[in-house]
């Protein structure tokens, strides 16, 4: 059963929250903070991966090139956008390209509780 998480952010502080906050909740987080960690990642672990949580806006790239790279490696995952610039009107934008879900930057605890509740 898949239930692992992939969290890919440029900033540590909200890679290693975020990992600390799946542990509380009961599923185990890996990280990545570049499209090469990420991709690599994902290319070990992606039968365990259910939910991958893309940052938008990555030094070296953007969570979009990076959800369609993990695309050519596997389709059986849910892909949620995180970004601080969130407008709820850009919703169906962000699906067309493929995201289930957008949550705000920053996100807290009860965000990633509902949605490993909604999707693990």
């Amino acid at each position: 059963m898949k239930n692992k998480v992939l969290i890919v952010d440029d900033e540590m502080v909200i890679c290693e929250v975020a990992q600390e906050m799946f542990d509380i909740i009961g599923f185990e987080a890996f990280t990545a903070m570049t499209k090469k960690e990420a991709e690599d990642c994902f290319n070990q672990h992606h039968a365990d991966i259910a939910l991958v949580i893309l940052d938008y806006n990555l030094p070296d790239t953007n969570g979009v090139e990076i959800l369609n790279e993990l695309l050519k490696i596997s389709t059986d995952f849910i892909p949620i956008l995180a970004t601080g610039m969130y407008v709820k009107s850009d919703a169906p934008k962000y699906h067309a390209m493929g995201f289930k879900d957008v949550i705000d930057k920053p996100f807290g605890f009860d965000v990633l509780r509902d949605l490993a509740a909604k999707y693990l």
